[in-house]
């Protein structure tokens, strides 16, 4: 159901927690932008070994 959103970017105001990078991976999204956030070791290192990229805006 619905349309693939794989290879989409996604615009988010909290920095994706484990169970979001989940499916943010699964999903096939290629770049997350995100506002603010804490530090999830454990998401980091699963996005960036699914080689989605993460970035904060406003640097």
């Amino acid at each position: 159901y619905g349309i693939s959103i794989r290879g989409s970017t996604l615009y988010c105001t909290n920095k994706p927690c484990i169970i979001c990078s989940k499916m943010i991976i699964n999903a096939g999204i290629r770049t997350v932008f995100y506002k603010e956030g804490y530090d999830d070791p454990l998401a980091d290192k699963m996005l960036a070994e699914a080689g989605v990229q993460i970035v904060r805006f406003p640097p």
